[in-house]
């Protein structure tokens, strides 16, 4: 889940997509907020993260070959190859974060959708759609 709603930002960069991307809960609840010029930004950012595990499955399995006594050298080629063809470089694509604070009761449900619907009467997010 996440937020379309329009923003310039004060740099003047112009964002749609907004998501939760980290949140404390303390006395309070702390949320950290990404926005993106449109959601496919967003979308890269997960491709990458898959591409990150994908990598490390290949990776063990070519260790696994790489040790045996008569290791597949096709299979080892292979994989080589698979590993060295993903794409794995962290990039963040977001273009601002912003922190926001609010009041936590200790008898509020707290889940992602309950703070979505807390930022969406926050005045920067109002008349914010779900997406």
């Amino acid at each position: 889940m996440a937020l379309k709603k329009i923003r310039t930002n004060k740099k003047g960069i112009v964002s749609t997509y907004h998501m939760i991307a980290a949140i404390k809960v303390t006395d309070r609840i702390e949320v950290a907020i990404k926005s993106y010029t449109e959601e496919s930004y967003r979308q890269l950012e997960k491709t990458i993260a898959e591409n990150q595990s994908l990598r490390q499955k290949l990776e063990e399995q070519l260790l696994k070959e790489v040790v045996k006594e008569n290791p597949d050298q096709e299979l080892i080629n292979s994989l080589n190859q698979q590993i060295n063809s993903i794409d794995v470089e962290s990039k963040d694509y977001s273009v601002d974060i912003m922190n926001y604070r609010m009041p936590f009761n200790k008898e509020d449900v707290l889940s992602y959708s309950a703070i979505y619907e807390k930022l969406k009467t926050e005045a920067i997010f109002a008349g914010a759609e779900d997406c």
